[in-house]
């Protein structure tokens, strides 16, 4: 089962959704699970900064 997790766990549902499609195309270019995650940091951080 997917665990959406990232999507209540931030302020907005918007950011989480955002993060979780940027860590997908990340992974999905055979990216370590370290940039990965910091990407998907780096964004919600920026998501919510804005939104």
């Amino acid at each position: 089962m997917l665990n959406l997790t990232i999507l209540y766990e931030t302020n907005s549902l918007l950011a989480g959704f955002v993060a979780f499609m940027i860590g997908i195309v990340l992974a999905w270019k055979d990216k370590s699970l370290f940039q990965v995650s910091i990407a998907c940091c780096f964004v919600v951080l920026t998501m919510e900064y804005i939104i």
